[in-house]
């Protein structure tokens, strides 16, 4: 009787002391702990779902984007070599995957070969590779059934005499497909194009008075 009484007495020292530690709450705790778990468990769930169907979109994407540019690559390659013969002896210009200029391979003035990347050339070599980008994008769209103006605002400004003439032939060929309408702060150096310059003022309609 008497270990019975001190066991019991042990045990109620233990519970005071529980007690006083807020064992009772424990389980509460507990089950608020679990509940905030499973919560994010379920976020978790969802933003991997999330994450996946993006994955699954990125993909197409990418997909899609790699099949256009294949599409595109070669028409676009095709024109643009239609014109670089104009401009630079035995030229060859790769596109890149993003369909912008890549390196370009020619002959210097001495027959030799030259190549590199577009972005190292001249700043006029430069202009004069995008002014023949934007031609051949004029035919890709003349092909697609596409009505096509080409503008050009003081293009060329940075081209010596030898490859502004040269610039012309390109533009000539092109005309023969296209509307192109020039601005230029030069008209002089276009005089031999074949189509009379106007002035802008003489242009505008008279005021009404």
């Amino acid at each position: 009787q008497q270990q019975f009484d001190e066991r019991r007495s042990e045990i109620r020292v233990v519970q005071g002391m529980l007690e006083d530690a807020g064992a009772h709450g424990l389980e509460e705790e507990r089950a608020r702990g679990q509940l905030e778990l499973q919560a994010v468990q379920r976020r978790c769930e969802q933003l991997q779902l999330r994450a996946a169907a993006l994955d699954l979109l990125l993909g197409r994407l990418e997909s899609h984007r790699r099949a256009l540019t294949q599409r595109l690559q070669a028409p676009l390659q095709k024109h643009v070599q239609h014109y670089l013969p104009l401009l630079f002896t035995q030229a060859q210009l790769d596109i890149g995957d993003d369909l912008a200029p890549g390196r370009l391979t020619r002959a210097d003035d001495a027959g030799a070969t030259q190549a590199g990347p577009v972005t190292e050339l001249s700043f006029g070599a430069r202009e004069q590779m995008g002014v023949i980008s934007r031609l051949a994008y004029a035919d890709l769209l003349r092909e697609a059934g596409r009505p096509t103006l080409i503008i050009l605002d003081d293009a060329l400004v940075h081209s010596d005499a030898q490859r502004l003439a040269q610039m012309k032939r390109v533009l000539f060929d092109a005309a023969q497909r296209h509307q192109v309408l020039l601005f230029t702060c030069h008209p002089e150096s276009w005089r031999d194009l074949g189509a009379p310059a106007r002035a802008i003022a003489a242009a505008r309609p008279a005021a009404a008075g």
